[in-house]
């Protein structure tokens, strides 16, 4: 069993703590410092708490073994330790067993003690190939902290950031064709998944985590990363679709609703707006509603494409541009260079090799939207105009 088909079946043993047997009160001290340190004074230490004579009759565990340390069961003799094929491995794992047993799953010490793990001991890699182990207990981390801690704290976004890292740099170290890649399909997609609910977590009391807004912001962009990317793990899928997603796991309707719940930019990720295959991603988070008239720092999706092709001099990505105006983006809105998009796109037709028929985009709506906007401020006009027209013209 793999670590997402455990987590689905989301058991209800979450652990009660009771009164703490003077073993589990040296198990607990001792893993502690082995996790920090791994010595040979604190592996001594471990050892000599481990065999203290355990109190009362030992309850047998019927549960599933945890994928995520292993599938390994609580060791009963130290011999097991003695005779593991890696003996610093399969004591961290017991280490983690022995305190979520200890502790109870919702103890917010049995998550810092994986988290300060895999930090001190540099397994947030992004440079190398992912290891299956270390994949398996990064995924049950975040599942900890969405499950059981505030939401959006920093921890779960720099796990959540680092996965999505490794699974962008993954393409160099591994051949599409191998196995290993539905593997990862998976896992991404479980990731995908709880980086949705985070979102909606935080929605459910917005005013009360207000304070952690940007880390909000983060995680929309990492996602909408890890969902672009999915597509090259994906079994060779020519064209984005809302039914290949689901096929994988993934539920796109629903990230898209939350970021539009959020008002969030959900188009405005700068590695998606790059990419010029992207173009039918952005058709489809467009049919399923996502919001192309948010602004972020003053500017709509196409505006900031436009500002780049400004810069670039280049025509390089001008299939974004026609992709963001055929779903319906405003193209009377001013650029840096105050010039509005209606003639630089017109500008730009000149040289592109597939002009973009700029006629078939004029909107009276969008005309009558600029005029507005020059004559009135934003604060004026949140008070007199209805939220279809608000959302319009990005306020």
């Amino acid at each position: 069993m793999d670590i997402v088909d455990y987590l689905s079946k989301e058991r209800n043993n979450d652990g009660t703590r009771g009164p703490l047997t003077k073993r589990d009160e040296q198990l607990l001290e001792t893993s502690a410092a082995l996790l920090q340190y791994f010595t040979e004074d604190s592996v001594k230490r471990w050892k000599e708490a481990f065999e203290m004579e355990v109190e009362g009759e030992p309850k047998e565990d019927l549960s599933d073994p945890n994928p995520a340390y292993d599938s390994l069961r609580e060791a009963k003799t130290y011999s097991e330790f003695e005779n593991a094929a890696n003996f610093k491995r399969f004591t961290v794992m017991q280490c983690f067993i022995i305190r979520e047993r200890i502790l109870g799953r919702p103890h917010p010490d049995v998550r810092r003690a994986i988290y300060e793990y895999l930090e001190v001991h540099s397994c947030f890699p992004t440079d190398k190939p992912m290891n299956q182990r270390d994949i398996s207990l990064r995924c049950y981390l975040l599942h900890l902290y969405h499950k059981y801690d505030e939401p959006m704290t920093r921890e779960f976004n720099t796990v959540f950031r680092i996965f999505v890292a490794c699974v962008l740099s993954f393409e160099e170290h591994v051949p599409r064709e191998q196995k290993y890649h539905c593997e990862i399909l998976k896992e991404a997609a479980f990731f995908f998944n709880i980086g949705c609910k985070e979102l909606e977590k935080y929605y459910i009391d917005e005013q009360k985590n207000k304070d952690r807004f940007s880390v909000k912001d983060e995680v929309i962009g990492f996602a909408s990363d890890l969902l672009i990317n999915l597509r090259y793990y994906g079994p060779h899928w020519k064209r984005w679709s809302e039914a290949e997603l689901d096929r994988v796991g993934v539920d796109i309707r629903r990230f898209v609703n939350i970021c539009n719940l959020l008002r969030a930019p959900l188009l405005q990720s700068d590695y998606l707006l790059t990419i010029p295959w992207q173009v039918d991603y952005i058709s489809l988070v467009a049919s399923l509603g996502a919001d192309f008239h948010k602004k972020e720092l003053g500017f709509t999706p196409l505006v900031m494409k436009m500002n780049g092709q400004i810069n670039n001099q280049s025509l390089e990505e001008w299939p974004v541009v026609s992709a963001l105006v055929d779903v319906g983006s405003r193209i009377f809105l001013p650029m840096r260079n105050k010039k509005l998009v209606f003639e630089a796109l017109q500008e730009g037709n000149k040289l592109a090799e597939k002009p973009i028929v700029v006629g078939k985009y004029i909107k009276l709506k969008d005309i009558s939207a600029r005029i507005v906007e020059i004559s009135y401020s934003e604060a004026a006009l949140s008070k007199i105009l209805p939220p279809e027209l608000l959302h319009y013209i990005g306020i």
